[in-house]
């Protein structure tokens, strides 16, 4: 269990964004939510803050688990809207906030029906700022996946399959931290011109490239991380590409410090590529904010209009993408700073 300093700083933060948007109590029904506040991961219970006490919601078969390993919450079990009605109405409490994005239409809409008021993205601003302890479990998972880059690559060989290599670094991840981030991405030849490849039981073969997407957690905080790896002789073509996405990706992370949009990052990086003639062959965001969840707030994507803070982690990964021949793509995720930014996957 965290101490509760850093629990007790978010609680009273959401509190203030509560009296800002003149509610009562807000529900939250998503997972990392949940884990944000109370740094008790596992499913099926929910809490929900009020301006003055919270609870969590809890079944019967959890109950005693999550008692014991949470602090700042009278648990509660049972059945959840009948307890939820109780609560409410022992405690007079009348304007309810709810994130509509975070649940199945059903749950938003029983809500609704009792009066509770859809509110999105109060906890998602809130958790794109990590604090000291964030930073702290980033740190260590991103420092992993930077260990996890140099394992791999020294089990890339023409014969092996994807799913071999991919098995032997879920394996070192399991052994040194709390297990993989993500499903890992191990992508070679005319498959590494697919930005999200299955990981296969196809065979790298020698003058390939092999794109290696990958992470792993530590204490519910993920890191990412991708390399694109030669087997051997690269093609002068590849080399191009190569340097043209290793020039994107330094152009965006140049471009990182507190007050620029998110936009203007995916700006810098992607001007690059279409200058050299591959805009269309890059066809995803620059990055993505990373921490419980492998996305997060902000995206860093044409046009994105959120502004970057001091402590917000970041990805900057752009690509280039030639199908049915190969592709390049070089993520870091960094911290942005105060003057600038941090690469943490180092």
């Amino acid at each position: 269990m965290v101490s509760s300093p850093f629990l007790s700083l978010r609680m009273e933060a959401l509190r203030d964004v509560l009296r800002e948007n003149k509610l009562e109590a807000y529900l939250l029904t998503n997972l990392s939510d949940v884990y944000y506040f109370t740094d008790f991961k596992t499913e099926g219970y929910y809490a929900f803050i009020g301006l003055q006490d919270a609870w969590l919601f809890v079944p019967s078969l959890l109950f005693q688990q999550t008692k014991a390993h949470t602090s700042g919450f009278e648990c509660i079990q049972g059945t959840f809207f009948p307890s939820l009605q109780k609560v409410t109405k022992a405690h007079k409490i009348k304007k309810i906030g709810f994130d509509p994005d975070q649940l199945d239409y059903s749950l938003g809409a029983a809500l609704k029906k009792m009066g509770f008021i859809p509110k999105r993205g109060l906890v998602t601003q809130l958790r794109a700022v990590k604090d000291a302890l964030e930073l702290d479990r980033m740190r260590r998972a991103n420092h992993l996946a930077a260990l996890g880059a140099d394992f791999v690559k020294k089990r890339l060989k023409p014969g092996r399959t994807e799913r071999s290599a991919a098995a032997d670094l879920a394996h070192f991840f399991n052994k040194k931290s709390d297990g993989v981030a993500f499903d890992l991405i191990i992508a070679a030849g005319p498959h590494s011109s697919h930005p999200h490849h299955v990981t296969s039981d196809y065979k790298m073969k020698a003058g390939e490239p092999v794109i290696c997407d990958i992470g792993a957690m530590v204490e519910g905080y993920r890191s990412d991380l991708t390399r694109t790896f030669p087997l051997g002789r690269i093609s002068p073509s590849f080399q191009r590409v190569f340097r043209i996405v290793e020039k994107a990706q330094n152009e965006g992370i140049c471009r990182i410090k507190p007050g620029v949009t998110a936009g203007s990052v995916d700006e810098a990086a992607r001007n690059v590529i279409k200058k050299h003639g591959f805009g269309k062959e890059f066809v995803h965001s620059t990055g993505h904010g990373v921490g419980i969840d492998i996305h997060e707030h902000p995206r860093l994507g044409p046009g994105a209009k959120d502004k970057l803070k001091a402590g917000m982690v970041i990805t900057v990964e752009p690509g280039i993408y030639i199908p049915g021949r190969f592709g390049v793509r070089i993520e870091d995720t960094l911290l942005v700073t105060p003057f600038g930014s941090e690469i943490l996957t180092r």
